[in-house]
């Protein structure tokens, strides 16, 4: 049995003959499929197929960009990827090679004797390359290809207009009720000879201050100065629109999001759609509720500061929703961090890991690493049967290292050229500050529930199997889904309690600090779930014209007016329509974190806590039927397997509405 570890000991040359010998490699299969006499399965999908297989050595070089010491390394590692994705692209758009992919999309005969992941397989591909234009006429292709570089050039202008932060100044005094922690964050600056600190109109920095600033006036000012920054990149966003129904047409779609949702879970918009309208219309009997509650407690504070209540607009919603729902889950925070230790962590998320999904997980001999810093764990099966593959963890901050929260694939789960399974490597990265015995690093709750999210996503990976590694991806509603049925576990008080000791005493965290503050985040308020929908519903709305483009700011404006949580008393700003997700490759695609939370809350309630969380069986039959064929069937497919019936929507609705 083949257990050998990545060696990390790459060189510049090595790195670079990989990307080499594998263009070479590829193009030369190019022409040889594109010369073809007959296409078949065998001599036309199989070749291209196995080459992206075999190409595991070049994946993880090319990796090696977003972890490694070395810049040199890294430098090399992003060229490396650069040629390889670019040769992959070019590949894409050879009509001579489509053709004979094509040829054999085409031949039912050969079709109906493929197995499913086999006929997967072609269907996939033939996509792939009809995705670019190769079935339409070349006076249209060159059209198309006008229209995706202006799209392209569209997005990036967005991206550098968004990068640019601008500063809004307050006192201390209008920045009462923000903690001092975000303040010692601020620049200082002295205007008129008074001492104010600028708040940024970055995303995190202006949601910490529109959730803890007291004063109205704080919040409004920072609230219309963000919207006004934003209103420059609604003409970005309107010619995006534009282009994406242009490119649609030319491939002869009627819209983008029929474009889109081709080979989705979702088959289109009207889903989605008819979905949030069932979800608004159970959220309505709650919104009234909700807004009693918050405008009485506004009312209450501009009675008790003697001003006037004007009304509840929208820079008041999270404030108010924090001082009358979230206080708890701060009080949490406060004491709750002496118990996760970052050092004592990670083994303890394994061991939840193991326990649930029947693995036997322990730390390597001789480890293998690109850093000091790295631990690494060997995988297997309970019963030590079966090696299954490598985990590291790389969790602390590092000069030279990306400063980001994600798990990187360096080899995945597909089948090598003897037919047995690739072993997959995956790593959790982090950028926590490293304990010392002065000062130990200590999680917040919102940092342990995203470590377990992580090792969600990273596990899903070490557990797939799959035959060709162009089926390793499930659907784009799907992705997302194994780190979100862990983000449910982590309000369990007994995994808490598991995971949580105290950093000095080594006692158990207490009952009473996790019941309520935590077992209650768990549930959502109108406004939680409202907001999203309204920025999904546009996103989809915007996408879903087939005649003529929607004007985007018309569009949100009037989707705003039906939400009372949404009113901005006619600032002319508007916040949500500038979404980065809509110019980065989400669009028509901002449902999907809704959309998996449902089915991760319909999995985690009829099959977890219905049969017990550490249920062997379940845990089993969750690795077979989930994680371990990833996107080599339809995760429809999947998803029925283990639920024994088709999805339901019951468990959200019944465990989510406060």
């Amino acid at each position: 049995m083949d257990l050998r570890a990545i060696d990390f000991n790459f060189t510049v040359e090595q790195i670079n003959r990989l990307a080499e010998e594998a263009t070479n490699e590829y193009n030369a299969i190019l022409d040889k499929v594109a010369k073809q006499p007959r296409p078949t399965f065998e001599n036309t999908i199989v070749p291209l197929a196995r080459w992206y297989n075999e190409i595991t050595e070049l994946v993880t070089a090319s990796g090696l960009r977003y972890f490694h010491p070395d810049k040199q390394i890294c430098d090399a590692s992003a060229e490396a990827d650069n040629k390889f994705m670019g040769c992959v692209i070019e590949g894409y758009m050879r009509l001579d090679v489509y053709k004979a992919v094509r040829y054999v999309y085409d031949d039912q005969e050969e079709m109906i004797m493929l197995s499913a992941e086999d006929k997967r397989l072609v269907e996939t591909i033939e996509r792939q390359f009809r995705k670019n234009g190769l079935q339409i006429s070349s006076k249209k292709r060159a059209l198309l290809s006008k229209a995706k570089k202006r799209l392209v050039q569209l997005e990036d202008e967005y991206a550098l207009n968004s990068a640019a932060c601008s500063y809004v100044l307050f006192t201390r005094e209008e920045l009462d009720g923000v903690s001092e922690n975000d303040i010692a964050g601020m620049a200082v600056v002295y205007e008129d000879g008074v001492e104010k600190h600028a708040v940024s109109t970055n995303v995190f920095v202006y949601n910490r201050v529109m959730r803890y600033a007291k004063r109205e006036e704080t919040r409004k000012r920072l609230y219309v100065a963000c919207g006004k920054e934003s209103l420059k990149n609604i003409a970005y966003i309107q010619e995006a629109v534009e282009l994406r129904l242009e490119i649609a047409k030319l491939l002869g779609y009627e819209s983008h999001a029929e474009s889109v949702f081709e080979g989705r879970m979702v088959k289109s918009a009207d889903e989605i759609i008819d979905m949030y309208e069932e979800l608004r219309r159970r959220l309505s009997k709650h919104i009234d509720a909700e807004m009693d509650r918050l405008t009485a407690v506004k009312k209450a504070d501009m009675l008790a500061e003697g001003r006037e209540y004007t009304g509840f607009f929208e820079w008041d919603y999270y404030y108010y929703s924090y001082v009358t729902s979230e206080k708890k889950r701060d009080m949490f925070e406060i004491e709750g961090n002496q118990y996760f230790p970052i050092i004592e962590i990670g083994c303890k998320l394994i061991d939840i890991f193991e326990g649930m999904l029947g693995l036997y997980i322990i730390p390597a001999q001789e480890p293998n690493v690109w850093h000091p810093d790295v631990e690494m764990f060997e995988v297997w099966e309970a019963d030590e049967s079966e090696f299954i593959g490598h985990l590291y963890l790389d969790l602390y901050t590092r000069e030279s290292k990306r400063e980001t929260f994600t798990t990187f694939s360096l080899r995945r789960g597909c089948q090598r050229p003897d037919g047995s399974r690739e072993f997959p490597a995956v790593i959790v990265n982090a950028v926590f500050p490293k304990p010392t015995e002065d000062k130990p690093t200590r999680l917040s709750f919102d940092n342990l529930e995203m470590l377990m999210v992580l090792f969600g996503q990273a596990f899903a990976t070490l557990c797939e199997s799959v035959k060709w590694r162009d089926l390793l991806e499930p659907e784009f509603e799907f992705h997302i889904v194994p780190g979100e049925i862990m983000r449910r576990w982590i309000y369990e008080p007994t995994v808490l309690q598991q995971l949580g000791s105290h950093y000095l005493t080594g006692e158990t965290i207490p009952d009473q600090l996790i019941k309520g503050p935590i077992t209650d985040g768990t549930e959502v308020t109108p406004g939680e779930l409202l907001i999203p929908i309204t920025f999904d519903l546009h996103d989809l709305l915007i996408h879903s014209a087939t005649d003529k483009p929607v004007d985007v700011k018309q569009a949100y404006y009037d989707l705003c007016k039906q939400v009372p949580f949404m009113r901005n008393n006619d600032t002319g700003v508007f916040h949500l329509i500038t979404h980065r997700y809509l110019m980065a490759g989400y669009d028509t695609g901002m449902y999907v974190y809704l959309w998996s939370s449902i089915i991760s809350e319909d999995i985690y309630w009829s099959r977890f806590r219905k049969n017990g969380l550490y249920n062997r069986k379940t845990g089993r039959e969750y690795r077979n039927e989930i994680l371990r064929p990833a996107g080599s069937r339809s995760a429809s497919v999947s998803l029925e397997r283990f639920l024994g019936r088709q999805p339901s929507t019951e468990a959200f609705y019944k465990n989510k509405f406060k």
